[in-house]
Parts: C-alpha cells; sequence; structure tokens
C-alpha cells in the first residue's frame, strides 16, 4: 500500500511539474495585438494580422 501511494506522488508531481513548464513556455512566447477603435460606433476590433491593422 505504501508503495502505491509513493507512485502516485510520483506521477502526481510529474504531471504537475510538466503543466507548470508548458504554461511557461507558451507564456514565454508573445504574439502581437492590435486594438482598432471605431469612433463612430464606439466598437473595438482586436486582430493580430499587421495587414488588417493597415488596411
Amino acid at each position: 500500500m505504501k508503495k502505491i501511494s509513493i507512485a502516485l506522488g510520483v506521477l502526481l508531481s510529474l504531471s504537475v511539474s510538466g503543466i507548470i513548464s508548458e504554461t511557461s513556455a507558451s507564456a514565454a512566447s508573445t504574439v502581437p495585438v492590435y486594438r482598432l477603435y471605431n469612433k463612430n460606433t464606439g466598437e473595438h476590433f482586436y486582430t493580430k494580422s499587421a495587414f488588417e491593422k493597415i488596411a
């Protein structure tokens, strides 16, 4: 019974550390997001495309 508890603890700690490192890696790579505002309608438009920002 003690071996099962130890094995589950090790498995849980490995899975948690995998989640934390995966989250850190995805947070490190950022993409700019552009926000455009329409004064006539009060709407905001969000895009990752620099082409849409200019057009």
